[in-house]
């Protein structure tokens, strides 16, 4: 009939599609088990099953299957260039791709990229770290300065000095009063005396004698000491030593009511001053000072401690 085939044997001779098919078909025809077909080629029978099964990721790099199937094309008389073929198809495109130039370099690649994003984002771990230690830092040293000011406003009210936002009226003798709403108030009047009573203070007036006068006998020029300003009685000069062994901040005055200082003191600082006593100190964080006078250790006392600050006096004397 017109659809068999001219040569009957056409479809015997048609190759094998699947690999491991085609290697049992030859080993059976031969009359060869795996265990005499693995003594010839010296290999174990795992290394003929795993062919014949397609487990070809259990036989290692592709270099080694190649070999192996070389060996067993050739025992087995089959063409080797074919199987290779039709091992390269069933193994698929990596392998033959990964030994392509561009798909290496690809691959060098994404491998620096995933090192470059691991590193990128310690890096970023690390700058959010530093950034969140400044922010604190600052809000640390607000808080000193705020405590700073608040103890200096409670100060000058006690003081009576003039704060911001506000005014203070210093009344002085002979001065006119001010009221509240900023308008001089107005003198009063004395009242006015009669005219009965004016015309005797004249009368009086006229009828007192006349002073004689007074002679000045010529002399050299007036000589007027100069007034001496009493000064305020100071005491004893103290040998003060500060260690800052945390960051503080601090404000002294010696006995003259002098500022010998003023600011924010890094850990590890050391000041040391000679000034007369009494001595008034203020610190922001007291917890974080040493302090010894002539020598000696001392203590600030609980009673002067407010939180973290403590303001008080050093007076040996005392």
């Amino acid at each position: 009939m017109g659809t068999e085939s001219d040569n009957p044997n056409e479809l015997e001779q048609a190759p094998e599609t699947e690999l491991g098919a085609r290697l049992t078909r030859a080993r059976t025809e031969q009359e060869l088990s795996l265990e005499k077909a693995a003594a010839s080629l010296k290999v174990d029978v795992a290394v003929l099953t795993n062919l014949e099964t397609e487990n070809f990721g259990a036989l290692g790099a592709p270099v080694f299957v190649r070999g192996h199937l070389r060996k067993y094309a050739r025992m087995l008389n089959l063409p080797e260039q074919e199987l290779l073929e039709a091992y390269e198809l069933k193994a698929g495109d990596d392998q033959a791709d990964l030994s392509h130039p561009i798909l290496r370099e690809t691959v060098a690649m994404s491998r620096y990229r995933r090192k470059f994003s691991f590193g990128l984002i310690f890096l970023v771990i690390i700058l959010v770290a530093v950034q969140g230690a400044a922010v604190w830092w600052w809000f640390q040293i607000r808080e000193m300065d705020v405590l700073h000011d608040t103890e200096m406003a409670k100060r000058s009210q006690s003081q009576g000095v003039a704060l911001e936002g506000g005014t203070v009226s210093l009344a002085l003798p002979g001065a006119e009063p001010v009221t509240e709403s900023g308008e001089a108030a107005t003198p009063v009047q004395p009242q006015s005396e009669s005219k009965d009573q004016v015309e005797s203070a004249e009368q009086a007036v006229k009828r007192e004698p006349e002073p004689a006068p007074v002679q000045v006998e010529e002399s050299g020029p007036l000589v007027i000491p100069e007034a001496t300003l009493l000064e305020e009685p100071v005491g004893q000069q103290v040998l003060l030593v500060l260690r800052f062994e945390e960051d503080s901040w601090a404000e002294i005055h010696d006995g003259n009511r002098k500022r010998v200082l003023y600011g924010l003191f890094r850990a590890g600082t050391r000041r040391e001053l000679n000034v007369p006593a009494p001595v008034s100190i203020y610190l922001g964080h007291v917890q974080g000072v040493s302090i010894s006078v002539d020598g000696e250790d001392y203590t600030v006392p609980a009673r002067e401690r407010t939180g973290n600050t403590a303001r008080f006096v050093v007076d040996p004397s005392r």
